[in-house]
C-alpha cells in the first residue's frame, strides 16, 4: 500500500509541475496539453517509487 501511496503523490506532483511549467509558457489551454502532462505525471510517479525502492535497498544494506 505505501508503494501505491509514493507512486500517487510523486505522480500529482509531477503533474503539477509540468502544469506550471505550461502555465508559464501559455501552453495550458492547449488542447493536447493534457496529453503531454498525464503521461509524464505517471512516469514521474513510476520512476520515483524505482528510486525510493533503489534508496531503500541501500539503507537496508548498511543496517
Amino acid at each position: 500500500m505505501k508503494d501505491y501511496f509514493i507512486r500517487f503523490t510523486f505522480s500529482i506532483m509531477t503533474m503539477i509541475i509540468i502544469y506550471g511549467i505550461f502555465y508559464l509558457l501559455g501552453l495550458h489551454d492547449k488542447t493536447w496539453a493534457p496529453f503531454i502532462i498525464l503521461p509524464l505525471g505517471i512516469a514521474g510517479g513510476h520512476g520515483s517509487l524505482y528510486f525510493y525502492k533503489i534508496i531503500q535497498e541501500q539503507r537496508n544494506q548498511i543496517k
